[in-house]
């Protein structure tokens, strides 16, 4: 090979590595569409929904422990209002990877939209999780989740990713977790209370609608009635 042939042909080659370099970083700092929608602009209004959030949730907690039957409805402002909010606060923000920051969520009849961004400050992605959720049939608190897409910005993930660190929190949580495929798609199915056989607070009804989710269950047995484990803690953190 001739030295101009070598040099055009290394030339090649770097053009094409430095426009695939710079192609997979185009594409991991795209920010999904959802994910832009779901934020809530900084101001008194977001104060004002985030501490709604709260109080709606100590609400339920108190009727879960006093009540026979409980419901209630967040909406997808409150949410985010309080994930960008009073969440950076909360015990929850503690335990995340530092690596994580800003998760917002979107709801829609029947399926979630979550993501989150990932990364330093040097270069981050937006990591986004798109599936169906519903309740076990005649099952109370078990939850199934199934994950059509997943991303890294516009580049999609193997469920794998995400797999052994979902199941791996949610145990933490007395939360089981167990996969199975669907369509071609992992399925996660939770159980909450999962050290509990016969557990005295049972989530009945889950519905995801446009912008909203309701709750709905029972407390059956005033002996075993008390906090139920949920996977979030609205209390305060303390300085460290």
């Amino acid at each position: 090979m001739s030295r101009k042939s070598f040099l055009l042909t290394l030339g090649l080659l770097v053009f094409l590595t430095v426009g695939a370099v710079t192609t997979v970083v185009w594409l991991l700092s795209c920010e999904p569409d959802l994910y832009l929608q779901a934020e809530f602009p900084a101001g008194s209004e977001r104060v004002r929904l985030s501490q709604e959030f709260e109080k709606k949730a100590f609400d339920l907690f108190n009727e879960i422990q006093n009540e026979d039957d409980w419901e209630a409805e967040f909406t997808e402002q409150q949410i985010n209002s309080w994930l960008a909010e009073d969440f950076v606060e909360s015990n929850l923000a503690r335990q995340l990877p530092e690596q994580i920051s800003e998760p917002r969520i979107a709801l829609r009849p029947g399926k979630l939209f979550l993501a989150f961004r990932y990364g330093g400050p040097d270069f981050h992605t937006v990591i986004s999780l798109e599936g169906k959720v519903w309740m076990a049939p005649r099952e109370p608190n078990t939850v199934a989740l199934e994950i059509e897409r997943l991303r890294a910005g516009a580049i999609p993930l193997s469920p794998r990713f995400l797999q052994q660190e979902l199941t791996e929190g949610a145990r933490q949580h007395n939360i089981d977790v167990q996969w199975y495929r669907k369509d071609g798609h992992p399925v996660a199915v939770f159980r909450l209370q999962a050290d509990r056989r016969d557990p005295g607070v049972q989530l009945r009804e889950l519905e995801l609608k446009e912008g909203a989710v309701r709750l709905k269950g029972r407390s059956l047995d005033p002996s075993l009635r008390g906090m139920p484990e949920w996977p979030f803690s609205l209390k305060k953190a303390g300085p460290s």
